[in-house]
């Protein structure tokens, strides 16, 4: 449903333009109402009985092909997508599943299209996100495979290690306490360190050849993996 203060009201259903009236009697809204707003129901009364789902609204009016689009738009929770963390809401829950993350030093900043309070903002030696031991279960499954994707942007590039996804506890640790480290390397690649579980010192490094990052500049990264 959309309106103007032209008076214009539209409805769409299914992407089809349903109602399309202008009474230029409503042409502003009351904006000092101090009622709820409210979803399902008129206050306590006039209860929706159903289903509801992926409720948005706008500051602007959207277009009839946007509307089209939001009707066609795919599911969101792809084949295999077991968590989410777009940081969107402010904080740092799990929107696929109930794996929120526990963080230290936490802060949100600008996303790479703009938007404030809707990414990650990681400041030197503070923050970080804890997600406990909450992967193996499918990292080791039956398939064997598995994928991280993530946006970052680097404040700094420096001579030391910068941890993207990390599974290992501190250098001197056992070998049973180690699985992986993606990380930006002391020559601003991204590189892999991928550890096996037979002992401390039995371990793989595997850096990029072709990308050299630079500060404030969004990159895409997936890191897979397969057991073959």
């Amino acid at each position: 449903a959309t309106w103007d203060n032209t008076g214009r009201h539209q409805t769409y259903v299914n992407g089809v333009l349903d109602i399309d009236v202008v009474d230029a009697t409503f042409n502003t809204i009351n904006s000092t109402s101090s009622t709820a707003l409210s979803i399902g129901s008129q206050g306590s009364t006039r209860l929706f009985i159903g289903a509801i789902d992926d409720v948005q609204w706008f500051n602007r009016k959207l277009s009839a092909s946007e509307i089209l689009s939001l009707y066609n738009a795919p599911n969101p929770i792809v084949n295999g997508l077991v968590s989410k963390y777009s940081f969107d809401t402010g904080a740092t829950e799990d929107e696929v599943s109930n794996n929120d993350a526990v963080g230290a030093g936490i802060a949100f900043g600008t996303d790479r299209f703009g938007n404030t309070g809707k990414a990650l903002d990681a400041t030197l030696n503070s923050t970080h996100l804890n997600l406990y031991d909450s992967y193996d279960g499918f990292a080791a499954g039956t398939s064997g495979k598995i994928s991280y994707s993530l946006w970052v942007n680097f404040k700094t590039i420096t001579s030391t290690q910068q941890i993207l996804l990390g599974k290992s506890a501190d250098a001197g640790c056992s070998g049973n306490d180690r699985q992986f480290l993606f990380r930006l390397n002391t020559t601003a690649q991204f590189e892999i360190t991928s550890y096996s579980s037979v002992s401390a010192g039995n371990f793989v490094v595997l850096a990029a050849n072709n990308v050299t990052c630079t500060t404030g500049q969004w990159y895409h990264v997936v890191l897979t993996y397969d057991a073959a």
